[in-house]
């Protein structure tokens, strides 16, 4: 199916936003990966990774989420994620 995704920046805040919307599958990884690798190029201490449009998300990416969590921490960047409540529910 595919997904969009959309960077926004808030230099006031010091923020970067990554917005996700559809399906997250084995095709889209290499798009997915190259989104995270902007975040990290924008240097922006915060980061947000909203996955609250995200119908389907494979498990696969929650292994490029932990590599970029400790990427941004060379980095010195804080990186959060925003979840649907039932994608968090199943994350616990």
């Amino acid at each position: 199916m595919g997904f969009i995704f959309l960077i926004r920046e808030s230099a006031e805040k010091d923020l970067a936003i990554l917005q996700l919307e559809g399906e997250l599958d084995l095709g889209e990884r290499e798009d997915f990966l190259l989104g995270l690798d902007k975040l990290i190029q924008t240097k922006r201490k915060r980061i947000v990774i909203d996955f609250s449009k995200i119908k389907h998300m494979s498990s696969l990416f929650i292994g490029s989420l932990i590599d970029f969590g400790g990427r941004a921490l060379e980095t010195e960047q804080e990186v959060a994620a925003l979840m649907h409540a039932r994608v968090a529910k199943a994350c616990r």
